[in-house]
């Protein structure tokens, strides 16, 4: 029987030990891709898939070189026909699959080389012959080194997208400014490697020291390769600017969402005035048809007092505070202590910033706290009166609360965070403060006692 005669022979157990290979190709392509999978799809794309691996070897062991544009071709027709691709996308998916088809080549010649230091002969894992086709045994270690490379090749497809696409539509896909930091960072690792891979292409292809010598003798190919990392380039670069241009937006996006906060809660409180003030106007046309004077002039000076809240120096203070949520609390405890009339002063220092050492709501809770355990004990008091003092330290912020108190205070209670006793708060109080701090590194909580005042500091440093 001819040689021709054990090739024909021979593809059938060559298409056979390829199935595997094929299969793992499929699931690289249609990950690469972003393409969901799909049955109609399976079919056409393994055949092209098998097709290209015989005519891959056929056409290499005719005209080595050939190959390679064979097998870019069979891959475009499958990004363009059978996933429809077209235009920048579908050069963009041409771009990864060859990023794909370089990687495992180097997962080949790195199988090679563990075979080497193994002792296996390597002659035994190449096909480049048309008598190499007629060694089954030939075949069986070739389809098997490609197998292995391509299944490294596939389980480092899945661990990117595990860490950093967490099999996410692309579409839909919105990735945190870590990730985004991370990501520019590669890039820009890339293009450096792209730069310095157009300057070492001579040595490191041909083992030719002197750029200017090869410029000179080989001057097609030097081009051709280096208008391939210009191409490169010019993609990171474009994905690069966008990724700048997205961390832009999305500063912009925050400070508008910040503004948007902040304007609701001011047309809140404007709409909750306009709402008391209607109810407050509609009482006081009562008095008024009823003609009692006197109550209309109590129901007036109650009307002044509450117009006052919203116009003394305690709101322009509120003013200064960024959180709009920490507004509202102190805006309510300004309320509470004014129906106990008990004096409430708030001083605020000029540009305060809130370091983010705690949440908006763990902030909150404890300013919640350590505000109603100093009115509590205030209206109790013989002198009666709570300051709140917000101010930067050192880059961070100091808050401290004043307030008098009658009887003794158990220091033990303060520093350790004793349960309250209130109604309904049972275990609450400082004790959850402390449970607040203790997992915040960078924020305390201190007390002082003061012959009939209580000094309680909040410190929260960056």
């Amino acid at each position: 029987m001819s040689e021709y005669a054990f090739l024909f022979v021979s593809l059938p157990l060559f298409v056979f030990l390829c199935v595997p290979l094929v299969i793992i190709l499929f699931t690289i392509l249609r990950r690469t891709l972003h393409e969901p999978f799909r049955r109609e799809d399976m079919l056409p794309v393994c055949l092209l898939l098998i097709t290209n691996l015989i005519t891959n070897r056929l056409i290499a062991a005719i005209a080595s070189g050939l190959n390679i544009l064979s097998s870019l071709l069979f891959f475009w027709i499958t990004i363009r026909f059978v996933y429809r691709r077209r235009g920048m996308d579908c050069f963009l998916c041409m771009m990864r699959i060859v990023v794909i088809l370089c990687l495992m080549e180097a997962m080949c010649m790195l199988l090679f080389y563990l075979m080497s230091l193994l002792g296996f002969d390597q002659t035994r894992l190449m096909v480049t012959t048309l008598q190499d086709f007629c060694q089954p045994e030939t075949l069986f270690y070739f389809t098997l080194l490609n197998t292995l490379s391509a299944l490294a090749v596939y389980l480092l497809v899945v661990l990117w997208q595990t860490l950093f696409e967490k099999n996410e539509p692309r579409c839909y896909r919105v990735p945190g400014r870590f990730w985004l930091y991370v990501r520019i960072l590669g890039r820009i690792l890339l293009l450096l490697f792209a730069g310095l891979g157009m300057l070492t292409m001579p040595f490191t292809l041909f083992g030719d020291q002197s750029l200017i010598r090869y410029l000179i003798e080989n001057k097609e190919q030097y081009v051709l390769l280096s208008i391939c990392c210009a191409v490169l380039m010019f993609i990171v670069l474009s994905y690069l600017v966008q990724d700048l241009r997205y961390i832009m937006q999305l500063d912009t996006i925050d400070q508008m969402k910040r503004m948007q906060t902040i304007s609701a809660e001011h047309l809140q409180s404007l709409r909750q005035f306009r709402h008391n003030m209607a109810n407050m106007l509609y009482g006081m046309q009562g008095y008024i048809i009823s003609g009692d004077r006197e109550k209309l002039a109590a129901y007036y000076a109650e009307m002044c007092a509450n117009c006052a809240l919203v116009n003394n120096d305690n709101i322009a203070s509120l003013e200064q505070i960024p959180s709009p949520a920490v507004r509202t609390l102190l805006l309510n405890h300004i309320n509470n202590a004014r129906q106990l009339d008990l004096p409430l002063n708030i001083c605020v220092q000029d540009g305060l910033v809130i370091p983010r050492t705690l949440s908006e709501p763990d902030l909150c809770q404890v300013l919640g706290v350590l505000l109603d355990n100093a009115i509590e004990a205030a209206n109790d008091a013989a002198e009666r009166n709570v300051a709140l003092e917000m101010r930067n330290v050192d880059g961070g912020l100091e808050a401290i609360v004043r307030n008098s108190y009658a009887g003794e205070v158990q220091t033990t209670l303060l520093t350790r965070g004793g349960g309250s006793t209130k109604e309904g708060h049972s275990g609450q109080g400082l004790a959850s403060c402390y449970r607040i701090l203790a997992r915040k590194r960078n924020a305390h909580l201190n007390f002082w006692v003061t012959g009939q005042h209580v000094q309680a500091q909040l410190l929260l440093n960056r």
